[in-house]
């Protein structure tokens, strides 16, 4: 563990509340760091061409177990396929906003690493859900370059009054909402509610009749399948506006 020496508190020692940690050091974390970047390390080819053949199996295994989902039949457009697919597809002119809270751990958990990849900003805390749309269509009007949101349907209703001025809009922004029933992020949590799943749904959920609404000076809705990606991300970039893709 590394500590500045400027660091205070009141304990005598630093909190580990991992429990992981074998050493403390103090003083100055990037002269520190800049001295390890440069030192020699034994191996260090070997080890990189481990790692590197680690990464290769595992972006391997991940495709197939994406093609081969149940879901994916048909070409239909699974949640982390739609994350994985759009970081490979789009380039470091895009922007990437992306909503909590599965969109978010989707991209982190399937998405593959790659060379100039795409600007990716999140809103986060406790109430990330919120604003998605207003950040997408503000990074738009500044980014200077085409802007891909992703965001479920219950984040894209929370922030729906935030397609009011739309027609006014600058730059290019495409809203790529899943219909996934919104709400769902505590099913995939680590640590379950201490309620039943269905109260929770229930109380934060989105309504199962509700739609996701079309509204004024918006293109109108698309529903890309799998197979058609490349053509669709190639479009989401080639206009100004805001395009939602469902």
């Amino acid at each position: 563990m590394l500590v500045p020496r400027s660091w205070r508190s009141t304990r005598r020692r630093p909190v580990d509340a991992e429990k992981v940690k074998h050493q403390v050091l103090r003083g100055d974390p990037f002269g520190l760091l800049e001295a390890l970047a440069g030192a020699p390390v034994a191996g260090q080819g070997q080890w990189r061409a481990r790692w590197e053949r680690v990464e290769v199996a595992a972006q391997g295994a991940i495709d197939k177990t994406l093609d081969n989902d149940p879901l994916s039949a048909g070409g239909r457009a699974t949640e982390p396929g739609v994350l994985r697919r759009l970081l490979a597809a789009l380039d470091a002119a895009h922007t990437m906003v992306v909503a909590p809270s599965m969109p978010l751990r989707d991209l982190e958990w399937f998405g593959a690493p790659r060379a100039n990849p795409p600007r990716v900003l999140a809103n986060r805390g406790a109430n990330g859900i919120d604003g998605v749309t207003s950040t997408a269509l503000g990074v738009a009007a500044g980014a200077g370059g085409p802007v891909v949101a992703v965001l479920g349907d219950l984040a894209f209703l929370h922030d729906v009054s935030a397609l009011v001025p739309v027609g006014h809009v600058t730059g290019s922004c495409t809203l790529v909402v899943l219909d996934n029933g919104g709400g769902g992020s505590s099913a995939s949590s680590h640590r379950p509610p201490p309620w039943p799943r269905s109260a929770s749904s229930g109380c934060s959920g989105r309504p199962r009749a509700s739609r996701s609404p079309r509204w004024p000076g918006a293109s109108g809705s698309q529903s890309p399948t799998s197979r058609r990606w490349p053509r669709w991300t190639r479009r989401w970039g080639d206009s100004s506006g805001c395009r939602p893709a469902r």
